[in-house]
């Protein structure tokens, strides 16, 4: 895997967070995010490609659940972002980050598929986990942006790629 890079959310937070210029080089894309949200309870984040193209051009399949005090959801849609799970956010345990796996094989397609896997677990009774396959119909993939809701400071994101050599 080679590292193309990792952004670290400053002080007050940020509603949007890219990487651009992935280079078409490689053979699959992962994108690996540590992180919080600004909401109370739980934060769902959501995820968009190529300078923030909202068209219908995503569908996804998933499921997501937490713990016995909540409900389990399956959702199954085309829409204009995917959903990337459920993140700790306020009343989380202090400093628990939830993790979120974004992997997309030969992201160099005109029409790519991918698996989202999200944990948020902690010691609190906020604890969610969520598994996704999607699409995304107007590749290649060349840059990323998570968009709603959000991502409190020390969230990191890091987009690696793999190649044959790799």
């Amino acid at each position: 895997m080679t590292l193309l890079e990792t952004v670290t959310v400053g002080s007050g937070g940020t509603t949007s967070l890219s990487i651009t210029d992935i280079p078409q080089t490689g053979k699959d894309l992962w994108i690996i995010i540590s992180g919080r949200m600004g909401s109370s309870y739980v934060g769902q984040n959501y995820i968009r490609f190529n300078s923030n193209d909202y068209a219908n051009n995503y569908g996804e399949i998933g499921i997501s659940g937490g713990n016995s005090n909540s409900v389990g959801v399956a959702y199954d849609e085309v829409d204009s972002d995917l959903r990337t799970g459920y993140l700790p956010a306020a009343l989380a345990t202090a400093n628990h980050f939830g993790v979120q796996t974004i992997y997309i094989p030969n992201y160099t397609g005109s029409e790519v598929a991918l698996s989202i896997q999200t944990g948020s677990g902690d010691q609190t009774a906020y604890q969610y986990q969520s598994f996704t396959q999607g699409y995304y119909s107007n590749g290649p993939v060349t840059a990323f942006n998570f968009v709603q809701g959000t991502l409190q400071e020390h969230t990191t994101v890091s987009a690696y790629i793999t190649t044959d050599d790799s």
